[in-house]
């Protein structure tokens, strides 16, 4: 993750050095630099809802750990959580038993679920912060509302994350426009997930009446 990290800040980087260069061209187009490296066909709404969806699923996954063991609270990101089980043999062996139990993979190859979700977050914050800064017409109040991270909180802020028909629209966006194999099993992982755990969780909920 610190190197997919690397390379979105260096990604954003090129791509201003690009926009200054390219005066010429419609601002509105200029963000398109990016479409050529996406694996997706979703419109911008559609994967805000599963930016938002993702974030939901991490959350779970902490939630998950902290119930475990009360002691790793401190770890607030599944980023936090993939660095420091590198050198904590107990965190590692705790974060294996949550994700053996919630079934997706933990191991951080490029092709792995948590990966696959880490780096579909990544690319919509970077396309829509490069489009947001090469687009003149926005003003500062456009500007804020567009904040890429902001429209995510914002998004979670709003949801009602025991909605299976809003879960279910997300799968049919899924299957219909993804392209890459890898982020559509990780993709349709998280979301199958969110459903069970909704479940339990409603069932637990009816148990303790």
């Amino acid at each position: 993750m610190d190197t997919l990290d690397d390379m979105a800040h260096k990604l954003l980087a090129r791509y201003s050095q690009i926009s200054a260069k390219t005066d010429d061209v419609d601002p509105l187009h200029k963000g398109e630099v990016l479409e050529g490296i996406v694996n997706h066909s979703l419109i911008r709404e559609d994967s805000l809802l599963l930016c938002a969806l993702i974030k939901h699923f991490f959350v779970k996954i902490l939630k998950k750990l902290h119930a475990y063991a009360p002691k790793y609270k401190r770890i607030t990101t599944v980023k936090m959580l993939h660095r420091e089980r590198i050198a904590n043999l107990e965190l590692a062996r705790i974060y294996d038993i949550i994700s053996e139990e919630m079934g997706f993979d933990n191991s951080g190859r490029g092709s792995s679920s948590i990966t696959q979700l880490y780096s579909f977050v990544n690319e919509f914050v970077i396309t829509n912060t490069v489009r947001n800064s090469t687009n003149d017409a926005l003003s500062a109040t456009d500007l804020n509302n567009n904040n890429p991270e902001m429209m995510i909180n914002n998004k979670i802020m709003r949801m009602d994350i025991t909605d299976e028909r809003m879960i279910q629209y997300a799968r049919n966006r899924v299957f219909s426009s993804v392209q890459s194999p890898n982020l559509k099993v990780a993709l349709l992982t998280s979301l199958n997930i969110l459903t069970a755990e909704n479940k339990k969780e409603a069932a637990d909920r009816s148990q303790s009446l």
